[in-house]
């Protein structure tokens, strides 16, 4: 898992990012083949829920012609 120490979005990319609640499906996601650039660790406070992480996987550029649903999604 990669640390961000910033949230700067790169320029001139197609940058998207998707939220798993799955640190494994994170580590493993791919979206049309290609693994994200990074993988950012989130904690979450829901009063319902409780506390818990979140991963946000983020690919810097990623063609997409709608949403993540249209996307070819695996996990190896």
């Amino acid at each position: 898992m990669i640390n961000r120490n910033d949230t700067t979005i790169p320029e001139k990319k197609n940058f998207q990012y998707y939220l798993l609640l799955d640190k494994k499906e994170a580590e493993e996601i791919k979206v049309n083949g290609v693994k994200p650039d990074e993988i950012i660790e989130y904690e979450i406070n829901d009063q319902q829920l409780k506390r818990y992480k979140a991963y946000f996987v983020y690919f810097n550029d990623l063609t997409m012609d709608g949403n993540f649903d249209n996307m070819d999604i695996t996990f190896d």
